[in-house]
């Protein structure tokens, strides 16, 4: 059986080469693809499906090596490592169109399938049903440094969707929903990665920043809070173009420094609503988008602003918004505001729940960022000051931190990474605690950014 499983995947990896040169529908491409289902089928009615992997850059049929040299299948293994592809199952009843489309998809750019949201994405838009994909595992950090790109590439489209509405042009939508979908992925892979570079302080980015953070912790509320594929990225995007209405608004009320007189703050009140204009006339955009924007600053109790009309709800994405945008807000320095430091922000936010916020929503948020949030400054009971980097979801009061200055005081030149879950061998008992966070003041001194890039 061996024998003829490796002619069924020569058969099936010449199918692919052949794509680059033939149409689908032709018959150089239909006959291999017919020629390996007559092998394949027979054991997929047995065993219901077979698995076709990659490892150590070889391909292996149901855990089979195929050793033998051949360029057809090097292609096909370069094609599957290239997406980050560490194998497909192909399942009983899967039919020659079916094998077809996927090779004509590990024939697209890796690039410009990632922007589509994936392989994964694409067949089951094409309701394939009869092939899974298992992606390569990516290490700790190789997701740190595709979260760093991902930001990097966020804070970009932001910058682009404004300067068109500043123009007066419609902005493009592709952009931004394309990037979301990048930042979904990351926060369903490792939430800390994002959330860390949320605490990057760039006081003359202040503006695409926010809109990048709002984003992103929308989506780590969304994703706690159960939303799943369409309602998640439409959280995300309502949260990544909440602010993009702030360029109808002259831009000395946006950084003035003190206080806002009566006039001001009644123009500055209507940026939701140029917010959700904007929006509106973006390509692609959900009603539940538009509307988590219009509605980000109206309150649980529904004393914000703007107020709803007779008839009109308020969406449950406003709320995660509103949540994500005062958050960031209040952890980042601004021209009118000190920082707060993340666990004193959402001290102060708790006093504002059933009023300001929804308590259900509050309470995952909490669970979202943890008792310590990523960028909270703590004293260790060794004296150390240490700066929480990930959080700990299976014990919120011993997150991962790393150690900036030592007992005494001193600034560490390479600072210590480690978890505060950790025990001591002999006593088992644990190493480290925290005692308290560092005041507001002190954490105005120390500049926390240069840690998370």
């Amino acid at each position: 059986m061996q024998k003829r499983l490796e002619q069924a995947i020569k058969y099936l990896a010449g199918t692919l080469k052949s794509l680059n040169y033939y149409p689908p529908g032709h018959p150089t491409i239909i006959q291999p693809v017919e020629k390996s289902l007559e092998v394949l089928e027979p054991i997929l009615a047995k065993r219901g499906q077979l698995v076709l992997a990659v490892l150590d850059k070889t391909l292996v049929i149901e855990q089979q090596p195929f050793y033998q040299a051949h360029p057809a299948i090097e292609e096909l293994v370069r094609r599957m490592e290239e997406r980050v592809i560490q194998g497909f199952t192909f399942k009983h009843g899967i039919t020659s169109q079916e094998l077809i489309q996927l090779f004509q998809l590990l024939l697209e750019d890796p690039q410009s399938l990632e922007k589509k949201g994936g392989i994964e994405a694409e067949l089951r838009a094409r309701r394939i049903l009869h092939i899974a994909v298992k992606k390569i595992a990516l290490t700790e950090e190789e997701v740190e440094q595709k979260a760093k790109k991902v930001y990097t590439d966020a804070r970009g489209v932001i910058l682009d969707i404004m300067k068109q509405s500043r123009m007066g042009t419609v902005p493009r939508a592709k952009e931004a929903i394309e990037i979301v979908k990048s930042m979904s992925e990351i926060i369903l892979t490792d939430k800390n990665a994002l959330l860390g570079l949320t605490m990057i302080q760039d006081y003359d980015e202040y503006t695409f920043n926010h809109c990048v953070n709002v984003g992103i912790l929308s989506l780590a509320l969304g994703d706690t809070v159960g939303l799943k594929g369409k309602g998640l990225n439409d959280v995300g995007l309502a949260g990544f173009l909440h602010d993009v209405g702030k360029t109808y608004v002259p831009k000395d009320i946006i950084t003035k420094p003190g206080k806002l007189n009566g006039q001001e703050w009644e123009t500055m009140k209507k940026h939701p609503l140029y917010s959700s204009e904007i929006i509106c006339q973006m390509e692609g955009m959900s009603e539940e988008t538009i509307n988590s924007v219009l509605y980000h600053h109206t309150r649980y109790d529904l004393k914000g602003y703007p107020p709803l009309t007779d008839g009109e709800k308020q969406s449950p994405g406003s709320q995660i918004v509103a949540l994500a945008d005062c958050y960031d807000s209040m952890t980042t320095l601004r021209p009118y505001q000190k920082r707060f430091d993340p666990k004193e922000t959402l001290e102060i936010m708790t006093k504002r729940v059933g009023t300001h916020f929804d308590p259900t929503y509050f309470k995952a948020f909490i669970k979202t960022l943890g008792f310590y949030p990523i960028g909270t400054l703590v004293r260790l009971d060794t004296n150390e000051i240490a700066l929480v980097v990930r959080i700990n979801p299976g014990d919120p009061n011993r997150p991962v931190v790393k150690i900036i200055y030592d007992a005494e005081g001193r600034e560490l030149k390479e600072p210590r990474e480690v978890s505060l879950a950790g025990r001591d061998a002999s006593t088992r008992s644990y190493q480290r605690s925290i005692v308290t966070t560092v005041d507001a003041v002190t954490q105005g001194l120390i500049d926390i950014s240069p840690y998370f890039q």
